[in-house]
């Protein structure tokens, strides 16, 4: 992360539960001042998985084998230990390894992927920067290319400027 923050125009934070954020804009800006960069320069999205939507079963199937596949890879697993899920995703990678994915642990998959009704998925936003589509609770990066659509196909219009929102500088 402290790379990203000496060299890059911006990071994508997968797999990162709301809490680590600021741990990672601090990371971010450590690098990015030790190369005299304004951190607030460095763009920082945050990759979701999510499903929105009534039926948590099917839900928690298909997001339980990719949180498990990820779970077995080290750098993912370390990542998930330094924010207190290590037990999680230990039992993860290894129900990954044997092919069961109904054995990842649903705490793992809910700390780090947005499930349920869109009322439930919104309220965790508070924890992560950027705007949201209102109509299909996506999250966007803060400043989308010209001409961008979510997916509902509904327009989305960014108000807020990056370098303006407190959430958005972090610490």
């Amino acid at each position: 992360m402290r790379l990203a923050g000496e060299i890059a125009d911006g990071v994508i934070l997968n797999w990162c539960p709301p809490e680590r954020v600021p741990f990672a804009r601090a990371r971010i800006a450590e690098g990015a001042e030790a190369t005299e960069r304004d951190p607030a320069s460095v763009m920082v999205a945050v990759y979701v998985r999510a499903w929105v939507g009534p039926d948590e079963t099917e839900a928690m199937s298909a997001l339980r084998a990719m949180a498990g596949q990820y779970a077995s890879y080290r750098a993912y697993r370390r990542q998930f230990d330094e924010v207190g899920l290590g037990p999680q995703a230990a039992v993860a990678g290894q129900a990954h390894r044997a092919g069961r994915p109904e054995d990842v642990p649903e705490v793992l998959v809910r700390a780090v992927c947005a499930v349920g009704v869109r009322r439930g998925i919104v309220s965790r936003r508070s924890a992560r920067p950027g705007p949201i589509c209102r109509s299909c609770t996506r999250w966007r990066p803060r400043t989308p290319p010209p001409r961008s659509r979510p997916r509902c196909g509904r327009s989305l219009r960014v108000e807020i400027p990056r370098t303006t929102c407190a959430r958005a500088r972090g610490p």
